[in-house]
């Protein structure tokens, strides 16, 4: 690809957050996500300077990575729909769609791509190696088709540990979103010491109210940690941020907030105070 690294980086990020399975209103190869969240993603550091992509950078990558050649397709088929045997196939590399605040991202051929990556002996110049990536899932199938018909009897089985890696992660948050669900717990819990401590189920539920704040708006686990202890330490807003939720509802408010507090002038500050040195002398309205 005769292209700058940005495009990579940009295409290993979309393969890597597609769905895997379909989930929700998503199908396998498909994700939601935003020009701002694909900036923070790409950015880097430069010594102390954060390098991050502009919005035309962005919209420029996922447009060349959308653009085709409509004939060699059939009017009648979806544009991304084709044969992972087709090895000269020309089309677009995904398709977008516009949804509220965000945009619906297909990856064209997902199929394919995942024979690649985990298929083995992909150089042998067959199809050989192209159906080798999906061995692990047909013999989970297999398995799953012989426990059903109690056929298993004398074969080798799937383990429980099996089905639960075919299931569907529903929740996908990183250790950075649940470690500020952790710091939000013990800075109530410090405004607070009486108050019941947080299960685990919410602070899953926390980590993964970090995570959306990260993908569609784009936030950096730096300033959310930031925001979030300034909110524990103001009077108003810790009776008030008792959630991630409430948080992330609250995040344009309180930002304004920080803002505010920042440029407000200072109190008992004495303007035009010249003492005897006064070259404005007060006027005397006596008779």
């Amino acid at each position: 690809m005769d292209k700058p690294p940005m495009y990579m980086k940009v295409w290993i990020y979309l393969l890597l957050r597609a769905q895997h399975t379909d989930y929700n209103d998503l199908i396998r190869g498909q994700l939601i996500t935003s020009i701002p969240a694909i900036q923070a993603a790409m950015s880097y550091y430069i010594g102390f300077y954060k390098k991050i992509p502009t919005k035309k950078e962005i919209f420029g990558i996922i447009d060349w990575l959308r653009r085709t050649d409509t004939s060699n397709y059939s009017n009648h088929l979806p544009r991304c729909v084709r044969s992972p045997h087709e090895s000269n196939w020309k089309g677009p590399m995904i398709v977008t769609q516009k949804v509220t605040h965000n945009m619906i991202v297909t990856i064209c051929n997902y199929e394919y791509y995942q024979t690649i990556i985990y298929g083995e002996g992909n150089n042998e110049g067959d199809d050989e190696g192209l159906m080798k990536g999906t061995a692990g899932e047909q013999y989970k199938q297999e398995c799953f088709d012989n426990d059903n018909n109690g056929k298993n009897e004398n074969k080798t089985s799937c383990s429980d540990s099996d089905k639960a890696e075919s299931k569907p992660r529903k929740i996908s948050f990183t250790d950075d979103d649940y470690r500020l669900a952790i710091l939000l717990s013990d800075l109530m819990t410090e405004n607070n010491p009486d108050r019941d401590p947080t299960t685990e189920k919410q602070l899953k539920s926390w980590a993964n109210v970090c995570r959306l704040m990260r993908e569609l708006k784009g936030r950096s686990v730096e300033d959310i940690e930031r925001l979030l202890r300034w909110s524990q330490s103001n009077s108003f807003w810790r009776k008030n941020i008792l959630s991630m939720g409430k948080f992330r509802e609250k995040y344009d408010r309180l930002t304004l907030e920080v803002i505010s507090e920042n440029i407000k002038p200072k109190k008992n500050l004495q303007l035009n105070n010249f003492g005897d040195n006064n070259p404005y002398p007060k006027p005397d309205v006596t008779g």
